[in-house]
Parts: C-alpha cells; structure tokens; sequence
C-alpha cells in the first residue's frame, strides 16, 4: 500500500516537472532575443496575377491658376504578375473659369480716366482630354482591422505616358481679343500613387494621385505697359507640372 502511495506521487511530480518545463518552453519562445528576427506570413486573399480589371473614376484637376476644372476617368489592364501590371486611360477635363480669372478681367475693364479701358485677358491653358499608358507596380499588400472589420488594400506605384490635347488663348491673351481659344497637342510623362481597397474579390475602389510633366504655351513678358510704353513680350513654352486626383470604382474578372 505504501508503495502504491510512493509511486503515485513520484508519477504526479514528474508530470508536474514535464508542465512546467512546458510552460518555461512556451514563455522563453514569447520573450526571442532581440536580436532575432521575426517573419510572419500571410496567405493574400485578393490575387491580381492574371487578372484583367476595368475603372471608371471622377476626378479633381489642377494646371492653370484661372480655371476650375473637373475630369472623368476610364482605365483598362491587365496584371501579368502579382506584383506588376500595365493599364491604359482616357481623361476626359471640363473646365470653366474661376473667381482669379474673372477679378482679372473686371479690374483691368475698369475705365476710370475716361479713356479706353486696357482689358486684360488671364493666359490660359487648359487639358481638353488625354489617353495614355502605364506600367504598374504594388509591392504592397495589407489589411486594416477596425471594428472587427477586415479591409484588404494595395498600395502600388505607377510610370507612363500620354497623349494629350489642350486648349489655349495666347493669340487674344497679347492682342485684347475677345477671349477664343485654339487647340493642339503634347506628349506627357506620368508618374502615380495608387491606394486600392478590396471592396470584394471583383468590386474594387481607388484613389489615385498622377502627376503629368509636359511642355505648354507660355508668354515671357519682357517689361509692363505704362502710359508711354507698351508692353512688348515673346509666345514661348515652359516646362510644367499638373496633377489630378481621382476616385474610381472598378471590376477585376
């Protein structure tokens, strides 16, 4: 009976000494050495690779400091990898004039000597509509849990080009000429931020940030008029930067 006793309580230590070398095990593993390094994976539940998708988007846009100017977007491509894809887009701009355009012309209407007003128009130019291509890069790929809610993103990069036709008024901007506009074209580099969040694994929503680099029509003014002088000056071109920011709602199949 002693025995029986004796036994059961050496069996009750060693599994007790077994518990708590477990416990010291699982507690030393929490606590790594900071000098180890951690990686912690993922499966990706939204796949782009193979994937064609499809966009339609509205937009704000910013070139020339006299026009409000709107713009609708519409974007298809196609993601070779899962990391890398290449798109093409039509812009299409809606521009109208702003309060600094119309301050302008009001203030230089002014007659106040009697005289003939010296009507100013603002220089002017304006995107009429755009098509162009870009290769795409989303290296990143995460998910944002607020509320017990999961949302899936991608954050992706993108470098391009395109053709874009503009409206511009040079010609009545140096001759007070009633306010018309001609057309032509230039090429641009584009360069992008894409945030993309999986609405479901076809239904997509995106904000894109798109700077635009190209050459436009510019006036270099070589001195002010005065009531003795004119001013005299020279139809140029300048290097310029514009930028839209769009929001769109796209399908991947």
């Amino acid at each position: 009976m002693i025995s029986t006793k004796k036994l059961s309580l050496v069996t009750i230590l060693f599994i007790s000494l077994n518990t708590f070398a477990g416990l010291k095990d699982v507690y030393k593993y929490r606590w790594l050495d900071p000098k180890k390094e951690v990686f912690v994976l993922q499966d990706k539940i939204h796949e782009n690779e193979g994937r064609f998708f499809i966009s339609a988007g509205f937009g704000d846009h910013k070139l020339s400091e006299f026009q409000n100017v709107t713009m609708l977007n519409g974007t298809l491509g196609y993601y070779f990898s899962e990391e890398w894809a290449i798109e093409a887009f039509y812009h299409h701009y809606m521009s109208s004039e702003n309060g600094a355009y119309n301050a302008v012309f009001r203030q230089t209407s002014l007659n106040t000597s009697g005289g003939q007003s010296n009507i100013v128009l603002p220089h002017v130019v304006r995107w009429d509509n755009m098509m162009g291509a870009n290769v795409l890069y989303t290296p990143f790929y995460g998910k944002i849990n607020t509320f017990n809610l999961i949302f899936y993103v991608d954050l992706g990069f993108g470098l391009g080009a395109s053709w874009n036709k503009y409206s511009h008024n040079t010609k009545a901007a140096t001759n007070n000429l009633s306010d018309t506009y001609e057309t032509d074209s230039t090429v641009s580099f584009n360069w992008k931020f894409q945030f993309k969040w999986h609405l479901t694994d076809n239904i997509k929503i995106k904000l894109d940030f798109i700077n635009y680099l190209a050459t436009i029509p510019s006036l270099d003014f070589n001195n002010v008029a005065t009531s003795s002088t004119s001013s005299s000056h020279t139809e140029t071109t300048e290097f310029v930067r514009s930028y839209d920011i769009i929001g769109s709602i796209g399908f991947m199949f």
